[in-house]
């Protein structure tokens, strides 16, 4: 086991990717501060420490910021894990709803690197790994402003690599296909209750079936454990050149070639034959 006295703070770590990515920085001897808006169902296995934080909430990341650095010289590692997918129509959506989504996966993940970059600046240089997605490079219907939330993520991430390198700071951005957590079963929920009033009705059946088909197949091509994403995100923690991407999951790899070589009638008939 490697031995380090690196401090990281992991957003969005009750379950999934971030609990698997706290989990893979203690063994590699962080010290790993786990949070959650419930810091009592972070897992605490390898002195993983639970921390409360809601990303939607000013108050709640400058408290979380504050007590980290009350006992820490510096966050070495921020991982910008917390996030959500927010399914449905853009027609239907409430707009408040799509804020949400933007507050969640956006502004928090641009809020808490404002929070922890001057102590990594202090201290000479630090990483800072944004959690991204497949859906910030290629679309589909009915998961419009999940995707748009992805591809603002690309370009944060594009814009932190080159504000933050003469600082000594390394940006990482994890593209993941879809991961086996969850955060599948969550999807449901975010759905609106539009009922069959509304014009996208026949759609948003196929779609929430192609969902459910994700979770109850597990694992496979298309859906990774999280623990792989986990181990990647430490895999970069600790290189001595991190990449500035890294898509994990070979149909990650395979849909953007495709999106990239096929023109946009082709791809708007792919994605729209699964609904």
């Amino acid at each position: 086991m490697a031995t380090t006295t690196k401090t990281a703070l992991v957003t969005g770590a009750t379950t999934g990717i971030g609990a698997a990515a706290a989990s893979a920085l203690a063994v590699r001897g962080y010290t790993v501060y786990g949070t959650g808006r419930d810091s009592g169902r972070v897992p605490t296995d390898g002195g993983i420490r639970p921390l409360e934080l809601d990303v939607t909430d000013e108050d709640s990341m400058v408290s979380a910021a504050k007590a980290v650095l009350a006992e820490r010289p510096a966050i070495d590692l921020l991982v910008n894990n917390a996030g959500y997918g927010l399914n449905g129509f853009l027609e239907d959506l409430p707009i408040d709803e799509i804020r949400r989504q933007f507050e969640t996966n956006v502004f928090g993940l641009i809020r808490m690197t404002q929070l922890a970059v001057p102590s990594m600046r202090a201290a000479g240089g630090g990483r800072v790994i944004h959690v991204g997605s497949v859906g910030g490079i290629i679309t589909a219907p009915g998961a419009g402003a999940y995707h748009a939330s992805k591809f603002a993520v690309e370009a944060i991430s594009d814009v932190h690599r080159m504000e933050l390198r003469p600082f000594g700071i390394r940006v990482t951005l994890i593209q993941p296909t879809g991961v086996h957590t969850p955060f599948l079963t969550k999807l449901d929920d975010t759905y609106p209750g539009t009922g069959p009033d509304s014009a996208y009705a026949h759609l948003l059946e196929g779609h929430k079936q192609s969902v459910a088909d994700l979770h109850a197949n597990g694992p496979n091509f298309l859906v990774i454990p999280a623990e792989k994403v986990g181990e990647e995100i430490a895999k970069q923690a600790d290189a001595r050149r991190p990449k500035s991407r890294v898509r994990v999951g070979a149909s990650a790899k395979m849909f953007a070639t495709l999106r990239r070589n096929v023109p946009d009638n082709v791809w708007d008939r792919m994605a729209t034959s699964a609904i």
